[in-house]
Protein backbone atom coordinates (compact mmCIF):
# COMPACT_ATOMS: atom_id res chain seq x y z
CA UNK A 1 0.00 0.00 0.00
CA UNK A 2 2.98 2.00 0.92
CA UNK A 3 4.02 1.58 -2.48
CA UNK A 4 1.36 2.47 -4.08
CA UNK A 5 0.92 5.81 -2.43
CA UNK A 6 4.55 6.53 -3.25
CA UNK A 7 4.06 5.67 -7.12
CA UNK A 8 0.92 7.60 -7.33
CA UNK A 9 2.61 10.68 -5.30
CA UNK A 10 5.52 10.34 -7.51
CA UNK A 11 3.66 10.39 -10.39
CA UNK A 12 1.72 13.44 -9.70
CA UNK A 13 5.01 15.17 -8.88
CA UNK A 14 6.41 13.87 -11.85
CA UNK A 15 3.30 15.49 -14.25
CA UNK A 16 2.78 18.79 -11.98
CA UNK A 17 6.91 19.38 -12.76
CA UNK A 18 5.77 19.12 -16.56
CA UNK A 19 3.02 21.42 -16.36
CA UNK A 20 4.95 23.65 -14.45
CA UNK A 21 8.23 23.89 -16.96
CA UNK A 22 6.24 24.19 -20.16
CA UNK A 23 4.71 27.53 -18.94
CA UNK A 24 2.70 29.47 -21.10
CA UNK A 25 4.01 31.18 -24.35
CA UNK A 26 5.77 34.75 -23.89
CA UNK A 27 3.96 36.00 -26.88
CA UNK A 28 0.43 35.87 -24.51
CA UNK A 29 2.67 38.57 -22.55
CA UNK A 30 3.31 40.31 -25.19
CA UNK A 31 0.96 43.61 -26.79
CA UNK A 32 0.08 44.12 -30.44
CA UNK A 33 1.20 47.35 -31.91
CA UNK A 34 -0.03 48.84 -35.39
CA UNK A 35 1.73 50.82 -37.79
CA UNK A 36 1.19 51.87 -41.57
CA UNK A 37 3.91 52.13 -44.16
CA UNK A 38 4.68 51.42 -48.00
CA UNK A 39 6.36 48.48 -48.38
CA UNK A 40 8.05 48.71 -51.58
CA UNK A 41 10.89 47.49 -53.78
CA UNK A 42 12.29 47.80 -57.66
CA UNK A 43 12.94 44.88 -59.51
CA UNK A 44 15.15 46.17 -62.99
CA UNK A 45 14.47 45.39 -66.01
CA UNK A 46 17.19 45.16 -68.86
CA UNK A 47 17.27 43.09 -72.08
CA UNK A 48 18.05 43.01 -75.50
CA UNK A 49 15.85 44.26 -78.64
CA UNK A 50 13.38 41.10 -79.81
CA UNK A 51 15.06 38.76 -77.17
CA UNK A 52 12.74 37.33 -74.74
CA UNK A 53 14.83 37.57 -71.02
CA UNK A 54 13.58 34.49 -68.56
CA UNK A 55 14.71 35.57 -65.43
CA UNK A 56 15.54 31.44 -64.26
CA UNK A 57 16.69 32.52 -60.71
CA UNK A 58 13.64 34.39 -58.81
CA UNK A 59 14.68 37.28 -56.86
CA UNK A 60 13.90 37.44 -53.04
CA UNK A 61 13.04 40.67 -51.25
CA UNK A 62 12.70 40.44 -47.22
CA UNK A 63 9.80 41.88 -45.77
CA UNK A 64 12.34 43.27 -42.94
CA UNK A 65 14.23 45.14 -45.97
CA UNK A 66 11.23 46.63 -47.30
CA UNK A 67 9.80 48.27 -44.17
CA UNK A 68 13.50 49.80 -43.49
CA UNK A 69 13.06 52.68 -41.85
CA UNK A 70 10.07 52.12 -40.02
CA UNK A 71 9.93 52.34 -36.35
CA UNK A 72 8.84 48.19 -35.14
CA UNK A 73 9.89 44.96 -33.94
CA UNK A 74 10.48 42.26 -36.13
CA UNK A 75 8.55 39.79 -37.08
CA UNK A 76 5.62 41.30 -38.41
CA UNK A 77 2.83 38.94 -37.66
CA UNK A 78 -0.57 40.44 -39.96
CA UNK A 79 -1.40 43.09 -42.21
CA UNK A 80 -3.64 44.73 -44.00
CA UNK A 81 -3.54 46.12 -47.42
CA UNK A 82 -4.96 49.42 -48.63
CA UNK A 83 -5.64 49.30 -52.22
CA UNK A 84 -5.32 53.04 -52.50
CA UNK A 85 -2.70 55.40 -53.04
CA UNK A 86 0.71 54.16 -52.10
CA UNK A 87 -0.11 50.98 -53.44
CA UNK A 88 1.35 50.18 -56.78
CA UNK A 89 2.93 47.67 -59.46
CA UNK A 90 3.92 49.96 -62.78
CA UNK A 91 6.83 50.17 -65.08
CA UNK A 92 8.91 52.88 -64.40
CA UNK A 93 11.44 54.70 -67.06
CA UNK A 94 10.13 52.85 -69.90
CA UNK A 95 10.82 54.92 -72.99
CA UNK A 96 7.91 56.39 -75.37
CA UNK A 97 8.82 54.05 -78.21
CA UNK A 98 9.54 51.02 -76.73
CA UNK A 99 7.57 48.04 -75.38
CA UNK A 100 7.63 44.99 -73.15
CA UNK A 101 5.76 42.24 -75.05
CA UNK A 102 4.41 38.91 -73.23
CA UNK A 103 5.55 40.62 -69.61
CA UNK A 104 4.94 38.06 -67.14
CA UNK A 105 5.32 38.60 -63.17
CA UNK A 106 5.54 35.50 -60.72
CA UNK A 107 5.17 37.43 -56.84
CA UNK A 108 4.92 35.11 -53.94
CA UNK A 109 3.63 32.01 -56.41
CA UNK A 110 0.45 34.33 -57.91
CA UNK A 111 1.37 35.20 -61.52
CA UNK A 112 -0.22 37.81 -64.13
CA UNK A 113 0.59 37.87 -67.53
CA UNK A 114 0.55 41.32 -69.74
CA UNK A 115 -0.01 41.62 -73.73
CA UNK A 116 1.66 44.54 -74.27
CA UNK A 117 3.30 46.87 -71.89
CA UNK A 118 3.80 50.76 -73.30
CA UNK A 119 4.39 53.88 -71.94
CA UNK A 120 1.45 54.80 -72.03
CA UNK A 121 -0.30 51.83 -69.67
CA UNK A 122 2.89 51.34 -67.70
CA UNK A 123 0.59 51.57 -64.38
CA UNK A 124 -0.13 48.19 -64.26
CA UNK A 125 -2.29 48.88 -60.91
CA UNK A 126 -5.42 48.62 -62.19
CA UNK A 127 -8.83 47.81 -60.68
CA UNK A 128 -8.43 44.33 -62.20
CA UNK A 129 -5.07 44.13 -60.16
CA UNK A 130 -6.82 44.54 -56.75
CA UNK A 131 -6.99 40.94 -56.21
CA UNK A 132 -2.99 39.84 -57.19
CA UNK A 133 -2.10 42.80 -55.12
CA UNK A 134 -3.89 41.55 -52.20
CA UNK A 135 -3.27 37.81 -52.80
CA UNK A 136 0.53 38.85 -53.39
CA UNK A 137 0.49 41.04 -50.13
CA UNK A 138 -1.00 38.14 -47.87
CA UNK A 139 1.33 35.70 -48.88
CA UNK A 140 4.66 38.29 -47.98
CA UNK A 141 2.80 38.84 -44.70
CA UNK A 142 3.05 35.21 -44.07
CA UNK A 143 6.19 34.24 -45.88
CA UNK A 144 8.02 37.53 -44.47
CA UNK A 145 9.46 38.08 -47.72
CA UNK A 146 8.53 38.43 -51.41
CA UNK A 147 9.91 36.07 -54.48
CA UNK A 148 9.73 38.03 -57.46
CA UNK A 149 10.33 36.56 -61.33
CA UNK A 150 9.65 38.35 -64.33
CA UNK A 151 9.73 37.07 -68.06
CA UNK A 152 9.31 39.47 -71.29
CA UNK A 153 10.59 40.38 -74.86
CA UNK A 154 11.77 44.16 -75.47
CA UNK A 155 10.65 45.96 -78.17
CA UNK A 156 13.90 47.55 -77.92
CA UNK A 157 17.58 47.05 -76.42
CA UNK A 158 17.25 48.40 -72.03
CA UNK A 159 20.39 48.46 -70.20
CA UNK A 160 21.07 49.38 -66.88
CA UNK A 161 21.51 52.77 -68.04
CA UNK A 162 18.42 53.33 -69.09
CA UNK A 163 16.97 52.71 -65.45
CA UNK A 164 13.79 51.30 -66.64
CA UNK A 165 12.22 49.15 -63.32
CA UNK A 166 9.52 47.18 -61.79
CA UNK A 167 8.10 48.98 -58.63
CA UNK A 168 5.91 46.96 -56.26
CA UNK A 169 4.70 48.73 -52.81
CA UNK A 170 2.30 47.73 -50.58
CA UNK A 171 0.44 50.18 -48.88
CA UNK A 172 -0.76 49.03 -45.44
CA UNK A 173 -1.14 48.38 -41.80
CA UNK A 174 1.35 46.00 -40.39
CA UNK A 175 0.82 44.47 -36.53
CA UNK A 176 4.06 43.17 -34.66
CA UNK A 177 4.39 42.53 -31.15
CA UNK A 178 5.92 43.73 -28.06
Amino acid sequence: MKRTYFTFLSIIVFVSTIFISCGSDDSDNRTSYTFTAVASTNYPIKGFADQTVVNTEPVTVLLDDMLKGNDYVSPITKGELFPTQGTALEIIGLKSDASLKNFKITVNDVTKTFTEIKESDANLYTKDMISFMDETFTRMITRKKLTISISFTPSQTITDQDNVYLKIAYNGRYTYLK
